[in-house]
């Protein structure tokens, strides 16, 4: 496998060497420098020095200071000679080696010139190849990084956020030998295997939803027969009964009105999982359902002993399909009225909201949802049923056909409760407008 860290350690290696290599010279060559500098300004002195000295023995103690850093050895000897001309007090020779030695200095100094010359040019040089190197390694290592790890990791970016959004139109490729191939294949075997997942529960789903189609479909018929046969035996057409007979027929006619409600709730189920579910949409004032819906459920509200209320009404037509509106209403306002205590109130309230939505409350004061049912709630068939909320009678189903139709209008619904302190259910409608009209009257 042509691992990208391999490679990549190799090229640091690289990078390394060739800037050590480089920094290297650069400081070899300024020490260099800096002792042939040295030298210069040593050599300076000593003629000065020589052309100021008085000739007698302990002037030349600094000169056997100097004899001893002298290099090459010519230096060396050329000095000692001055020397030892000052100790022995030869007056005749001493002018002579001190002129022998200043034009060996002389001859010296050019030497130094030319190679201090040369060594600066050298760390000129080397300092523009340091910079020069930096400059391609760092625009090397850029383009590389960015097409063996970035680039790649941006295509997988994208086919995760394709795999994310159910777009599964783009064919596998053979990754690369390599840690980002491994990612890759990791990722083409898992969204495969998902993907077949997929298709297995969408044939599942499939077959199910035209069961229950069926099923719906042939059973409506049959239970609507039975509940008009029932309800005129009850009501004495083929003779008279007793009452406990007339109780429990009347038993038998609310659980089949229940079992009528379920097939109703499945055939709008599958209307909605198709996408087969039409909005007549209209402008309608927001009081006139709210009052349509607190009729319907004046029965259930009276019988259980809870009181509905609504607090200041605003002039607000909302564009909506009216019937599924009231069905929404219906089942949330049901639903509080269930979970109510007896004597408890149940409140609604609508408003607009930051977003410029409408946004339609319904409150309670019922025992509340824990945090980890109310997500769950909204799902198919599925209740807040824990020891703190005993079951409620219900097809498990209404919610999700709410959030379906809420949806389908452009909103959302939502619940915010804790434990003990009741329940407030809301959903939102974007296509809303202050009335100029009367109430009551649709625009």
């Amino acid at each position: 496998m042509s691992s990208i860290l391999f490679r990549i350690r190799f090229f640091v290696l690289i990078s390394v060497l060739t800037f050590g290599a480089s920094l290297f010279v650069c400081v070899e060559s300024f020490i260099e420098w800096k002792d042939a500098n040295y030298d210069l300004k040593e050599s300076w002195k000593i003629e000065a020095y020589l052309k100021s000295m008085p000739f007698k023995r302990n002037a030349t103690e600094p000169l056997v200071v100097w004899r001893k850093q002298l290099q090459p050895n010519f230096r060396q000897d050329a000095l000692s000679s001055i020397i030892q001309s000052v100790n022995n007090k030869s007056i005749k020779s001493y002018p002579e080696k001190v002129k022998f030695f200043l034009d060996q200095e002389t001859e010296y100094r050019k030497f130094l010139n030319q190679k201090l010359d040369v060594l600066r040019g050298k760390i000129v040089w080397c300092l523009y190849l340091v910079i020069i190197c930096f400059i391609i390694i760092s625009i090397f290592m850029s383009i590389y990084i960015q097409s063996i790890i970035f680039r790649p990791l941006n295509a997988l970016y994208l086919r995760m956020l394709d795999f994310l959004n159910d777009r599964y139109t783009y064919e596998f490729q053979a990754p690369e030998a390599n840690e980002i191939g491994d990612l890759q294949s990791t990722f083409n075997s898992l969204a495969q295997r998902v993907i077949n997942n997929i298709e297995e529960l969408k044939t599942l789903d499939s077959a199910k939803t035209e069961f229950l189609n069926i099923a719906s479909h042939e059973l409506r018929t049959p239970l609507t027969s039975i509940k008009g046969s029932l309800s005129l035996i009850r009501n004495g057409v083929s003779g008279e009964i007793n009452e406990t007979t007339t109780k429990l027929l009347l038993i038998a006619e609310t659980e089949t009105d229940r079992l009528i409600r379920l097939i109703n709730d499945l055939l709008d189920l599958a209307k909605i999982e198709a996408k087969k579910l039409p909005l007549d949409e209209k402008w309608y004032p927001i009081e006139s359902i709210i009052d349509e819906t607190f009729e319907s459920l004046q029965g259930l509200s009276e019988s259980t002993q809870v009181a509905m209320t609504i607090k200041d009404q605003l002039p607000i037509d909302i564009f909506i399909d009216r019937d599924r509106i009231h069905q929404v209403m219906t089942n949330l306002l049901s639903n509080a009225i269930k979970y109510s205590p007896t004597q408890g109130i149940v409140s609604v309230n609508y408003f607009v909201n930051g977003h410029h939505q409408l946004v339609l409350e319904i409150s309670d004061q019922g025992r509340g949802i824990a945090p980890e049912d109310q997500k769950q709630i909204f799902e198919k068939f599925r209740q807040a049923t824990n020891d703190r909320s005993p079951l409620v009678k219900g097809t498990g189903l209404g919610l999700a056909i709410a959030r379906a139709i809420i949806e389908e209008h452009g909103g959302e619904i939502g619940v915010k409760s804790q434990p003990k302190k009741g329940s407030t259910f809301y959903f939102t409608l974007p296509k809303w407008k202050y009335r100029k009209t009367k109430p009551g009257v649709a625009a």
